[in-house]
C-alpha cells in the first residue's frame, strides 16, 4: 500500500536522491502516537503540513498487516470522504530518498520525495 506524510520541515525542500532523514512522532498525536500517513494520496488534514503549506511529500510503501503501522479510524472518514489514517504506533521513521517528482494539492505544486523506510523504536521529538 501506498503511503503518504505531507511535512513543513524546512529541510525536506532540499533533499536529493541519497538524503536521509528520521520522522518523529509529533506532541499532537490525535489518534495516538505516531508519525501520520494517509492511505493511497496526500491529504492536507492527515500530516502536520495541515499547519501551513507543505513543502514535501514523503511516500513509502509499507505492508499494513505489519505491526509497525496501526489504522487510525476503520474506515474513510465518512463525513468527508478522505482516505483514511495510519500511524507508526510511537515508532519513529528512518528514510532514504531514492527518487523525487511532484505532485498539484490543492495549496500548489509539492515534491514528492519516494523513500524506503525502517521503523525505529523510541519517538518523540
Amino acid at each position: 500500500m501506498l503511503l503518504y506524510h505531507l511535512s513543513n520541515w524546512a529541510d525536506l525542500a532540499s533533499a536529493q536522491v541519497g538524503s536521509t532523514f528520521t520522522l518523529r512522532p509529533g506532541s499532537q498525536c490525535a489518534e495516538g502516537p505516531g508519525v501520520y500517513f494517509s492511505e493511497g494520496t496526500p491529504r492536507l488534514t492527515a500530516a502536520e503540513g495541515a499547519k501551513g503549506r507543505p513543502v514535501a511529500a514523503i511516500r513509502i510503501e509499507a505492508c499494513l498487516n505489519d505491526a509497525s503501522w496501526w489504522r487510525s479510524k476503520g474506515g474513510k472518514a465518512k463525513k468527508f470522504a478522505k482516505a483514511r489514517t495510519w500511524h507508526t504506533n510511537g515508532a519513529s521513521l528512518q528514510c532514504k530518498v531514492h527518487s523525487i517528482s511532484e505532485i498539484e494539492l490543492e495549496c500548489g505544486m509539492v515534491g514528492v520525495l519516494h523513500c524506503s523506510w525502517n521503523a525505529t523504536s523510541g519517538g518523540g521529538k
